[in-house]
């Protein structure tokens, strides 16, 4: 029986909808009909690089209406099926297009349906764009915050976009162009940071292939620049905020969508079509673009106090609770369990922390069972986080058989620890050797963080998500404060380089309930706790005392006003090796310097306080006047 021709004009709906269309017309093509469109001349771009051939008669053929489903006004029911609740499912819904089989069979061909534009890419669009990047290091993020309708639904709040801005390049070495072409879009003035508008007003489809052909990562909303760079073979992540992916979207291998935690189960059932991040709270906040943004373009930064390398992960592996029991286990490259999943190990997850490697295996309900880290031997060493505490080994199948049976007890190698949610912070200037000692302590403490974050003003250690490397050196107080902006709402101890803590002293802080918590009766700011409500009452530190020195007294003194409580609980304390740091190393040239900025400092105290540190005669800052008269 011959197939009926398809014709029929698209010329009304956006860039997204133009990719959504192509996907299920290639479908058409596939099972042989004779499939021609009438399409806008700015869109041409994009059907050709689909093979849609293109109408070129004179009539104007009757448009594709493209109606929303009824199904799709309880879009937010992530229990329905996809194509029940999905706008692209509707595209099959019109009467001018034949069926191609039921609901189901033809959702699955089109998640399946994948182009590849990038042929179609001219070389002269790959020369401009080489040259409107030129300078820029990389890796090179992609920033679409606006879509073009659905503003409130679907956009990354502009707070959102200038706070990420502000984190990424305060931390990040590479670079971030901002997609937008009317101004809409929140800009900041550096130069690793560059618009495409003015230099393309109204930039084409063929250089933003390009531009996506050469660039590391898009981060987007639902709009047609995330929908069409899935043709060019880059990763992307996808900003939820009101509309669930299921909505807007087709799974694709090299995208992420960013959802809420409390949806978990939901998407968690999708299986592995749809691979999802979670964020906590109301919506994406820029904490979370940073820490996913990194996480997607260097996955293989080098960890911090470890040399070592960190080998592939997926693989077959021997999973042994020592001492009780083994099985094998297969981890699968899209962070699945296969043989050998029971309902405490069912997912996996490999991150970068300034210790070292740590694979976490993840159970029902997607909670944690166990923290892992990487040794010599090429052996995954921990512990369960919870129950007996029992030690885990995941040795890499290809070395378990020449193993001995028994294995004997490594509780040296892996400290009897427990996990608290809290972080730690630690600003460092140029005192590495100090700062390794300080790591080795925290991690051997009888509890660990959840978060541990470097600034590292120096500028020397490897990038990496939990490492902060700002553009120059930002002082004491701005690096604490970005450590709160990272880490919150968790309690957050801040460490001095200096200092080791002690085995006990993280978990004394944080079972004493104050607000503030030092961990030395002195008040002094070597280690200290602040909790939220402590930020909440007092607010961050004052970054006019740059680069350092009496930023701790002003904070105590605004702690005394603020009637915020102090804990100081009893513990095993610190060791502190400043002594041996830098300043002992210091030219006379240093020594003066040092003494200027502490000049500096103590002069501005005075005038904010009217006197010096313990002989302040004002109880609000600069007596109520403006500090700049």
């Amino acid at each position: 029986m011959n197939k009926p021709p398809i014709r029929f004009g698209f010329s009304t709906h956006g860039l997204g909808d133009v990719c959504h269309a192509a996907a299920a017309l290639r479908l058409y093509i596939a099972d042989g009909y004779d499939v021609q469109i009438q399409v806008e001349e700015n869109k041409r771009f994009a059907w050709n690089a689909a093979g849609i051939p293109i109408y070129s008669g004179p009539e104007q053929l009757p448009l594709h209406p493209y109606y929303y489903l009824p199904s799709m006004e309880a879009f937010w029911d992530l229990s329905l099926p996809d194509h029940s609740s999905s706008k692209i499912a509707g595209f099959f819904g019109v009467d001018v297009l034949p069926k191609l089989g039921t609901k189901e069979q033809v959702w699955q061909r089109l998640c399946n349906e994948r182009n590849d534009a990038r042929p179609a890419v001219t070389p002269q669009a790959v020369a401009d764009v080489a040259e409107f990047l030129k300078g820029l290091p990389g890796p090179i993020i992609l920033l679409h915050s606006k879509g073009t309708n659905w503003q409130a639904e679907k956009s990354i709040p502009d707070a959102t976009c200038f706070q990420f801005l502000c984190d990424m390049i305060g931390s990040f070495d590479g670079s971030i162009v901002v997609l937008d072409w009317d101004r809409r879009a929140p800009m900041l003035g550096h130069e690793r940071i560059r618009s495409i508008c003015p230099h393309w007003p109204h930039m084409s489809l063929d250089h933003f292939g390009a531009l996506c052909m050469q660039a590391d990562l898009l981060i987007g909303v639902d709009s047609g620049p995330f929908h069409f760079a899935q043709w060019f073979d880059i990763p992307t992540l996808f900003v939820t905020r009101k509309i669930p992916p299921v909505r807007c979207c087709l799974p694709h291998p090299n995208a992420t969508y960013l959802v809420p935690a409390t949806e978990h189960d939901h998407w968690a059932r999708r299986g592995p079509e749809w691979k999802f991040a979670e964020f906590h709270g109301q919506e994406a906040t820029a904490k979370d673009l940073v820490l996913k943004a990194y996480e997607m373009v260097t996955p293989a930064a080098v960890p911090v106090a470890s040399s070592r390398l960190v080998p592939d992960v997926p693989g077959r592996y021997v999973y042994r609770r020592v001492n009780h029991d083994e099985r094998p286990m297969e981890l699968l490259p899209d962070g699945k369990i296969g043989e050998g999943a029971a309902g405490c190990e069912l997912s996996w997850k490999i991150e970068r922390t300034p210790s070292g490697a740590v694979l976490t295996i993840y159970g029902h309900h997607g909670g944690a069972t166990c923290h892992l880290s990487a040794h010599q031997d090429g052996v995954w060493r921990g512990r369960w986080l919870a129950h007996e505490r029992m030690p885990i080994e995941l040795i890499p199948q290809t070395a378990a058989k020449h193993r001995p049976a028994e294995t004997v007890t490594w509780d040296d190698l892996v400290p009897d620890t427990k996990s608290r949610p809290f972080a730690v912070g630690i600003p460092t200037l140029n005192r590495y050797d100090l700062l390794e000692r300080c790591l080795v302590a925290c991690w051997a403490s009888s509890v660990v963080p959840e978060r541990l974050i470097i600034i590292d003003n120096g500028g020397k250690l490897p990038p990496g998500p939990d490492i902060i490397r700002p553009a120059r050196n930002i002082g004491v107080a701005a690096s604490w404060n970005m450590i709160h902006r990272l880490c919150q709402p968790l309690p957050l101890i801040i460490l001095n380089d200096d200092i080791e803590p002690g085995h006990n002293m993280f978990e004394r802080l944080l079972d004493s309930p104050e607000p503030f918590v030092t961990a030395d009766e002195s008040h002094m700011f070597e280690a200290f706790l602040i909790r939220q409500d402590c930020w909440q009452a007092v607010g961050e530190f004052d970054e006019t005392f740059y680069p350092a020195y009496h930023e701790d007294n002003d904070y105590f003194m605004r702690l005394r006003l603020a009637n915020v409580e102090i804990g100081c609980p009893q513990s095993d304390g610190y060791i502190e090796n400043g002594p041996s740091a830098t300043k002992a190393q210091f030219t006379a040239e240093q020594h003066n310097e040092f003494n200027a900025q502490f000049d500096a400092g103590r002069k501005y105290y005075v005038r904010k306080w009217g006197g010096a540190p313990h002989c302040e005669t004002y109880s609000v800052p600069f007596n109520g006047q403006n500090p700049r008269a």
